[in-house]
């Protein structure tokens, strides 16, 4: 996986989400940048875990970090890891068979659960639907296979919505894209809205959301393990 990490308080989720997944065989590429370019903070955090790799990066955009890493990357499968949300345990583990399974190329979330900080709730933002060829949804759930490349980047020159334009370009290379269900990940909002990139309202984000409990919840939002069913 790959992860773009530039505040130093992220560093502990990032260990946590690394340390729980079920999944045997992990290569974490992490790209400090922001405050934690060029200092030995992520290598002092995580630098003991032997399926890490730090890499240094110039400033640039997240499309940069995220080519940056692509090119570093070693395995059959590629995901990204947003340093601030929440991977349960099976999160890698059903993806991949989600992808096996559908012959996919590509697969993200259009439907998240989020932990709203500041009033210890969550909620899931969308009910969209899973196991559709659509464009759309959470650039930190997206996983592809690495065979699917060929030649595809993402765009540099974006600040925002670039792991969109990476799946339409995959697409018009013709690629396949599944959806995946909301289960093992849950969207951190901050109660530090400076911390996002996105700057929506509490108030936007609560229009016609289905309110699931407490941040007690988060650990029954795993999915069991995916069992694609043979064909009959």
């Amino acid at each position: 996986m790959i992860v773009p990490v530039h505040r130093a308080a992220d560093l502990a989720n990032i260990r946590r989400n690394l340390e729980a997944q079920t999944w045997p065989d992990i290569e974490a590429i992490l790209i400090p940048n922001g405050d934690l370019a060029g200092s030995s903070t992520t290598q002092e955090a995580l630098g003991d875990l032997p399926y890490v790799r730090i890499l240094s990066a110039q400033a640039g955009t997240i499309g940069s970090y995220l080519n940056h890493g692509l090119d570093a990357a070693t395995g059959t499968w590629i995901m990204r890891f947003d340093s601030d949300d929440t991977y349960l345990p099976d999160y890698i583990v059903n993806t991949l068979c989600l992808l096996s399974a559908s012959g996919a190329d590509l697969t993200y979330k259009p439907a998240m659960f989020m932990h709203m900080q500041a009033l210890d709730l969550v909620l899931l933002q969308s009910e969209a639907d899973a196991f559709l060829p659509r464009i759309g949804g959470s650039g930190a759930t997206q996983a592809f296979r690495r065979d699917a490349l060929e030649g595809l980047r993402y765009d540099e020159r974006m600040v925002r919505s670039e792991d969109a334009q990476f799946a339409r370009a995959l697409v018009r290379a013709g690629g396949k894209i599944i959806t995946a269900p909301p289960f093992d990940f849950v969207v951190t909002r901050h109660a530090d809205k400076s911390r996002h990139t996105w700057h929506l309202g509490d108030f936007n984000l609560y229009g016609h959301r289905s309110f699931v409990g407490g941040g007690s919840v988060i650990p029954a939002l795993g999915m069991p393990i995916f069992q694609p069913q043979a064909e009959p």
